[in-house]
C-alpha cells in the first residue's frame, strides 16, 4: 500500500480551527488527487491542540502514460490558426494530424501520449501550493516569511511509500519524524508509515483521535465519580472543548 502521512506540527490550536482544518485537507486534498487523476481508497483527518495529521491511503506510485487527442481547429480554419495548431502541439508537417468529425463539423486531431508522472513529485510540488491555500478566519505570520497559518508551525511531517516528500512551508522543511506530547518530552520521533506514527505517538502521550480522547476523559471521570459517590453531569460542549485542548 503506498500512502501519504502528512503532519503539521505547531503552538496551540483553537478548538474551532482544529475542526476547520480538518475539513479543509478533507476537501483540498480529495481536489488535488482528482485534478492529477490520482486514484485513492480514503482520507482521514485528525487533530489535537497541537498537530493536524491527514493520512491517504492506497495511491498509486506513479500516473502512468496514456493516449490523447487533443482536438485542434475545423479543417477550413485560417493557416495561422492551424500552424499555431501544430508549433503548440510540437507537429512539424500537417499530414501528421488526423481528422475527426464531431457535431457534424470536422476537426484536426493531435493524437499524443501523456507524460508518466511520478505520484512523489506531484505531492511535493503541490502541498505546499495547497497549504498557501487554506482559508482560515484569521491567520497569522511569524518570523521572516510570507507563509500564514493559525499559529507558528514547528515542524512538518510528511512522507510517501515511506519516504520523505520535500519541501518548504512557513521557513520549515518537512522530514520523517514527530514530537510527542511537549509537556513530557521533546526527542524526535522517527516515522515512515501512519501506523508506525499513531503507535509511537501513543508511546509518547498523544491519543490522535479525539473521540478516543473524549473516552478516555468519561471513562476517568466516571471511575472518579464511583469512587467517591457522586452522579456526573455531562457538559457535551465542555467535553469537547476539553478533548481538543490536550493531547492526552
Amino acid at each position: 500500500m503506498n500512502n501519504l502521512l502528512l503532519e503539521i506540527y505547531g503552538e496551540e490550536i483553537p478548538s474551532s480551527s482544529q475542526i476547520l482544518i480538518e475539513k479543509q485537507f478533507q476537501i483540498l486534498f480529495k481536489e488535488l488527487f482528482q485534478e492529477n487523476e490520482i486514484f485513492f481508497k480514503s482520507i482521514e483527518t485528525f487533530s489535537t491542540a497541537r498537530r493536524v495529521t491527514l493520512v491517504a491511503e492506497n495511491l498509486p506510485s506513479k500516473i502512468e502514460s496514456k493516449k490523447i487527442e487533443i482536438r485542434g481547429p475545423q479543417v477550413d480554419a485560417n493557416q495561422n490558426a492551424i500552424s499555431g495548431f501544430l508549433k503548440s502541439n510540437n507537429i512539424k508537417e500537417l499530414k501528421k494530424l488526423e481528422t475527426k468529425k464531431i457535431k457534424n463539423k470536422i476537426y484536426y486531431i493531435a493524437k499524443k501520449k501523456s507524460e508518466e508522472k511520478e505520484i512523489s513529485i506531484i505531492l511535493e510540488e503541490k502541498i505546499p501550493q495547497l497549504l498557501r491555500s487554506i482559508k482560515w478566519v484569521k491567520s497569522m505570520r511569524w518570523a521572516n516569511n510570507n507563509d500564514r497559518w493559525i499559529r507558528p508551525i514547528k515542524n512538518i511531517l510528511c512522507v510517501f511509500k515511506k519516504k520523505e516528500i520535500k519541501f518548504e512551508f512557513a521557513g520549515i522543511k518537512s522530514n520523517s519524524f514527530t514530537f510527542g506530547n511537549y509537556y513530557f518530552d521533546h526527542k524526535k520521533i522517527k516515522c515512515l508509515d501512519f501506523i508506525t506514527y499513531k503507535k509511537n505517538i501513543k508511546k509518547n502521550y498523544v491519543v490522535l483521535d479525539k473521540k478516543d480522547r473524549k473516552k478516555m476523559i468519561l471513562d476517568k471521570i466516571e471511575k472518579f465519580c464511583k469512587r467517591n459517590d457522586l452522579t456526573f453531569e455531562i457538559d457535551n460542549l465542555l467535553l469537547e472543548s476539553v478533548s481538543s485542548s490536550v493531547e492526552y
